[in-house]
Formats: structure tokens, C-alpha cells, sequence
């Protein structure tokens, strides 16, 4: 039975503290946390006694309650057993309560950011999922329901304790996280991270080329003669943009003609302005919030009003009755590749990290007056 070792819990404690996702919680769970993650990584093992509620609390520097409230979450969730005369051990949880269904050398974690009635008909899931097959291969599929701090929590965990072979995850993560998992990854661990770029962290990945896509769109326009571009966004997104920002403005005469245009939910915008300066949307929400703006404004479709647009899409969106200039990504070219990049690794590629790019193919928009008469 080892001895529990306050020092290196208080100096775990303190890096979680740090953390973006845990900074944010009340100091009772960063313990119970941290007692958690290195109860189920081994790190602190079964049967181990830990010091006295009051030793322990002095240790952290805290009150016994606090601590208390700790110890209690992780009772309930039988990771500790408590014995009035003896104290406080640790119930360290059985392979088989850790692990999921399936063999853990075929199984692949798949978390996507969130989940639609879509989704399990997507061209990205049955790819992934074909693509598994293939290889005798089983998914483990998952949704991080939008949250960066659930998404990362998850791999972190199966980095540090893995159920599983490898994963696939379409990130929603910040730089910081991503670069945490990164240098706790085992090498034999295959993670490959979908859709976003994280400059200056080697990963493998596989995402969208949005410089080379929104460099076609700027192309497109200045090749018929205009010389000033705006493009719009939801605030929340634009730090996933910077690629097609920087593509559109790789094209313009002078980048500060690139006018950007953040909004939130509730947001409008004067379109007269716009008569002789195409709007970019950066995916399908803000072109719907261009066109709602559009109908207020203009009441019915009229080929006489309608403004230059274009968004980036991937082939099965449904797009609102606009002439839309469009760059159409292959979601299940996405697919295929991560897997073909995630089998490679386990068959043992050691190669430098890898980023494969999925080319988007611009398509013309119908003219003015094929809309107007449908």
C-alpha cells in the first residue's frame, strides 16, 4: 500500500488551478478533479491511505469542509471508501469499469463538437464510419455538445488513462489545450485533430485549405473588377476565420480594402452600402443572417436588388434562395482521409506530424433571373 504524497498532489492541484476550464470552478472540485484523474490514471494507487481530513486540509491550506465536500462527490462516484476507524482509502476503479464495449486495440474514439438529427447521415459520419469498417475497426462515437472545456477534459483523460486505440476529434479546442494534449500524448497514440489549425503545435490533421478556398472567392472578384470586399461573421467564430481572412486579403491590391464585418444574434445591416461590394459569409449561419437582413430590407426576391454574395459550404447544405457564389468542401473527403492518416499511424508510421488539406471547388452562382422565376 503507498504512501499518499501531499507534495505532489498540492503541485498537481496548482497546474489544474491553472487551467482554463478548471480556473473557473470552485477550488472543492479542482481537488476532487485532480484526486480523480490520479485515482483512475494510477497515479495514486488502490487501496492507498490518504492522510487525515485534517492533515490533508492543512496541507492544501484550506478548511476541513471544503475538503470534505471533495471527498464526499468521490465516494459517491466509489473512488473512495471511508472506514471511521482506519480512514480514508482509495477504491481504485477495475479495468473493466474504465474501459468501454469492444476490443480496445480496434476501438476509435470519434468525437464530434455537437450533435444534430443530421449528423449520423452526414457525409463525414458514414465516411468515418465506413472507413473503420474497413479496417476492422470499431467506433466509439461521442459529442462534446459544444463545450471546448468537455471536449478537451475527454481526450485528456483518454491520453492519460486510454480505453480506446486512437481518436478523431473535430476540434472546438483552444490553442493552450490542444498544445496540453500534445505533450502528454503518447507517441504510439494516434489523435488526429479535424477542421481547425493550430499554428506553431505539430499534430496531425486534417482541415479545410480555407486560405486556398477564400483566396478563389477574392480572385473570383477582382478578376471582374472589384476592388473592395467585405466579409461577414458571427462574433463567436472569428477566431476559427484568420485563414480566410488572410486569403481574401492575399488577393486585394490593398489588404485594408478587406472590411470585416462581426455580428451577433440580433444585429442588422444597412445592404444599400453594399450595391458594388460583394459580402463573403463565412459559412452557412451568417449567410442566413445576410438574407433574413436581405428580406426585411427588400421584402420580396427582385433580380434588381439582389447583392453580390458567396459563402463556403459543403455539398449537401441547404442554402437560402440567393445567387450564391459558393467554394464546396467534401466533408467525406475529410473522412476518408483522417482515416487513411489514423491506419497509417497504427500500423506503425512514424513519420513527422501530418496536415492533410481538403481543396474546396468554387461553383458559379445562378443568375438573378433563373431565382426570381422559380
Amino acid at each position: 500500500m503507498d504512501k499518499f504524497d501531499i507534495g505532489e498532489f498540492i503541485r498537481r492541484l496548482q497546474i489544474t488551478g491553472d487551467s482554463n476550464y478548471l480556473s473557473r470552478m470552485p477550488l472543492y472540485e479542482c481537488i476532487r478533479h485532480t484526486l480523480q484523474e490520479m485515482i483512475i490514471c494510477g497515479e495514486i494507487p488502490d487501496g492507498c491511505h490518504l492522510p487525515s481530513d485534517k492533515v490533508f486540509a492543512k496541507a492544501l491550506g484550506i478548511n476541513h469542509i471544503t475538503l470534505g465536500k471533495a471527498h464526499n462527490e468521490l465516494r459517491k462516484r466509489g473512488l473512495l471508501v471511508r472506514n471511521r476507524a482506519r480512514g480514508t482509502f482509495v477504491n481504485s476503479p477495475k479495468g473493466e469499469e474504465i474501459s468501454s464495449t469492444g476490443s480496445r486495440e480496434k476501438l476509435v474514439s470519434i468525437i464530434f463538437d455537437d450533435v444534430t438529427y443530421g449528423t449520423f447521415q452526414s457525409e463525414l459520419f458514414v465516411a468515418v464510419h465506413n472507413g473503420l469498417v474497413a479496417n476492422n475497426l470499431e467506433m466509439l462515437f461521442s459529442s462534446s455538445a459544444g463545450q471546448a472545456d468537455t471536449q478537451f477534459a475527454r481526450i485528456r483523460l483518454m491520453l492519460l488513462k486510454p480505453n480506446c486505440c486512437a481518436c478523431i476529434v473535430w476540434s472546438i479546442m483552444s490553442d493552450s489545450q490542444v498544445r496540453e494534449l500534445m505533450q502528454i500524448k503518447p507517441k504510439s497514440f494516434p489523435l488526429i485533430i479535424l477542421d481547425k489549425e493550430y499554428p506553431g503545435i505539430d499534430c496531425d490533421s486534417v482541415r479545410y485549405d480555407s486560405f486556398d478556398a477564400a483566396r478563389k472567392v477574392g480572385t473570383y472578384y477582382v478578376k471582374r473588377g472589384y476592388r473592395k470586399l467585405a466579409f461577414a461573421v458571427p462574433s463567436r467564430k472569428k477566431e476559427f476565420v484568420k485563414q480566410r481572412v488572410a486569403g481574401l486579403r492575399s488577393v486585394l491590391r490593398n489588404p485594408r480594402e478587406l472590411e470585416l464585418i462581426y455580428y451577433d444574434n440580433g444585429d442588422t445591416l444597412s445592404l444599400d452600402k453594399y450595391a458594388e461590394i460583394p459580402i463573403v459569409t463565412a459559412n452557412r449561419e451568417a449567410l442566413n443572417w445576410l438574407y433574413q437582413i436581405w428580406l426585411r430590407q427588400n421584402g420580396k426576391l427582385a433580380s434588381s436588388n439582389l447583392i453580390q454574395v458567396s459563402t463556403f459550404c459543403t455539398r449537401n447544405e441547404l442554402l437560402p434562395p440567393l445567387p450564391v457564389l459558393k467554394v464546396i468542401f467534401s466533408s467525406e473527403e475529410v473522412g476518408d482521409k483522417a482515416v487513411d492518416l489514423l491506419v497509417s499511424r497504427l500500423h506503425g508510421d512514424q513519420s513527422n506530424y501530418q496536415i492533410r488539406l481538403i481543396k474546396g471547388i468554387i461553383h458559379e452562382p445562378a443568375t438573378s433571373a433563373e431565382l426570381v422565376t422559380k
